[in-house]
């Protein structure tokens, strides 16, 4: 059986991505620089800890681009 998750935070990582979706509503493949800095993901995760969130979505470019990401 599957659970429900009621509460889910969600997070913008990248701006940057290695694909080209015709559909990207960031626009994606036309970024050249990451403006998320390390700090601020780290500054907003803070900020929301402690507040029942059951997981969290990583969303923005791709994610797995950033060479912190791991």
């Amino acid at each position: 059986m599957e659970k429900n998750i009621e509460k889910m935070l969600s997070i913008h990582l990248t701006d940057l991505c290695n694909n080209k979706c015709i559909f990207c509503i960031v626009d994606a493949p036309s970024q050249v620089e990451n403006k998320v800095t390390r700090e601020r993901i780290f500054s907003f995760l803070e900020e929301h800890r402690d507040q029942g969130y059951e997981a969290v979505n990583l969303h923005g470019g791709e994610s797995t681009t950033r060479p912190d990401f791991f």
